[in-house]
This record gives C-alpha cells, sequence and structure tokens, in this order.
C-alpha cells in the first residue's frame, strides 16, 4: 500500500528489509507505493521478485499487473523477518489463485518460476 514504513537495513548481509531482522545495523522510514500505481498497460515478459521476506506484499502491490506478466521468477527463501520464514506458500497459493502455475523450483536456494495462464 502507499504508506511509510520503517525499513531496517543490514549491509553486511545485504538481507535489508521493511522486516525486523535480527541483525539489521540501522533503520530508516522510507515511504511505500504500490508499484500497479507506478507502472500501467505495460506488457511485462520476466518480472523479478525478490523483496528479502516482502514477496507477498510487493506481488499484492502488483495486483492490476497480474495480467499483462508473463512469468514471475521468485525468491521464496528463508528471509523474512527475525524467524527466517519462508514465503513460498503464501505467494504461490496467491500466484495461483490469480492464474498462474508454478512451473520450475530450484530447492537449493528456493527460487521459483511462474507462468500466467492469462496471456495464453
Amino acid at each position: 500500500s502507499n504508506q511509510f514504513k520503517d525499513f531496517y537495513l543490514s549491509s553486511q548481509n545485504a538481507d535489508s528489509s521493511i522486516f525486523k531482522i535480527a541483525d539489521y545495523s540501522s533503520k530508516v522510514e522510507v515511504k511505500c507505493v504500490r508499484l500497479d500505481s507506478l507502472i500501467r498497460d505495460t506488457r511485462i515478459k520476466l518480472f523479478k521478485l525478490e523483496a528479502e521476506g516482502a514477496e507477498l506484499e510487493v506481488i499484492k502491490g502488483s495486483k492490476k499487473l497480474l495480467n499483462n506478466i508473463e512469468y514471475i521468477s521468485a525468491d521464496l527463501g528463508y528471509e523474512k523477518g527475525i524467524n527466517q520464514d519462508t514465503t513460498f506458500f503464501k505467494v504461490s497459493d496467491y500466484l495461483i489463485k490469480n492464474g498462474f502455475s508454478l512451473i520450475e523450483i530450484n530447492l537449493d536456494r528456493l527460487t521459483c518460476l511462474f507462468r500466467s495462464h492469462a496471456l495464453d
């Protein structure tokens, strides 16, 4: 959503996030904007989703774009917040309910490739 959020910086591990992480070095306030309010009526071949645990929030903020996206590559590994949770189940469920299929998965890093049915 369009709002201000705390952003936890972790320069050492390159895993800064809007979710509080165990080893953050500082915190700043950032303005968050829905992606679908910035991009309109653009066909997207590949949407790379890497948000350090905020993948579901990013994809929900792109809802109006989903019919224009052919593929989504998503890093859904164990990196959300202090507990280092995965976003695999929630993101996969959301994308499948919105017309995507999971077509590839890399279990080493838990990265996934989804393909839209909207552009068939």
